[in-house]
């Protein structure tokens, strides 16, 4: 076998995706070559001032890691501007956020409550509804408003809600005839949400009459001399206890229960003797 042969032979051996590389085979040197592809071809490339070459795109990050911590990932993240009222602050628009999934998660658990006693049935698929699709606080605004509960609720089909959604055996299902639409569901949470909001407001609007009260009453004892809060008794916050006889510790009189207590009779007092007491004189 001539080594011409053998050359060609061993050239054929030769993979186009290796790189450029010196082999031995059958005694013949073979010089295996790799034709470079056109790197403009490959779609990550992106041409340098000062290398002709292709680069795989770096992720942008701190030193320390990503860009976007899981932190920040769990924060609240608001609407967009065009959603938004011009005057609204992050921490206002934020608050009208909580308080809109609060009602919302209200309204869900009062109308779970309201339909066990016709419906168990339907309690229970809402129970597990509410723990399938909680309302976060953090997180996106759809998610932490309620807005995403409702929407799920309002695009599912129509599906029977009736029977035991234990474990148990068919035979001992408990059937209900009334079932359930979770897009009817969805509009009876709105409107519980609705009148839970209006309760809220009439309460509300007793915030300030609360106030007054909280002023007076701390006015009141700040003002009480014993500083008891009742007015009564001495500053240790108890009062003498009267003998049997009728007498204090002391050994005055004590005044009965119900009566005033006695005042001392009145001295007559003469000028002349308080003048002469004080070393005065008519002379």
């Amino acid at each position: 076998m001539s080594q011409s042969y053998r050359a060609a032979q061993a050239l054929q051996g030769c993979s186009a995706t290796q790189l450029s590389e010196r082999r031995q085979r059958s005694g013949v040197l073979v010089v295996c070559t790799q034709q470079r592809k056109d790197p403009k071809s490959d779609p990550n490339y992106r041409r340098s001032s000062q290398n002709d070459y292709w680069r795989k795109p770096q992720k942008r990050g701190s030193s320390r890691g990503t860009s976007v911590s899981t932190e920040n990932e769990k924060r609240r993240r608001g609407r967009s501007a065009h959603l938004r009222s011009p005057d609204d602050t992050p921490l206002r628009d934020g608050n009208r956020d909580r308080l809109m999934g609060l009602l919302t998660d209200r309204a869900a658990r009062t109308l779970a409550v309201s339909v066990d006693d016709d419906n168990p049935a339907l309690n229970q698929w809402m129970g597990l509804y509410l723990g399938e699709h909680p309302i976060p606080k953090d997180g996106n605004w759809s998610d932490v408003s309620g807005e995403n509960f409702l929407r799920t609720l309002l695009t599912k089909p129509v599906e029977e809600i009736s029977g035991s959604f234990s474990d148990e055996d068919d035979s001992f299902l408990t059937r209900s005839p009334v079932g359930g639409d979770p897009r009817s569901i969805a509009s009876r949470i709105m409107e519980l949400r609705h009148d839970i909001a209006k309760e809220w407001m009439e309460e509300l609007e007793l915030i300030k009459e609360e106030n007054m009260l909280l002023i007076s009453e701390t006015l009141m004892k700040s003002m009480d001399p014993e500083g008891n809060g009742n007015g009564s008794g001495n500053g240790n916050g108890s009062s003498a206890a009267p003998a049997a006889d009728g007498k204090t510790e002391g050994g005055t009189p004590s005044a009965a229960a119900g009566e005033a207590p006695q005042q001392p009779p009145l001295r007559k007092v003469d000028i002349e003797e308080l003048d002469d007491s004080a070393g005065g004189g008519d002379d």
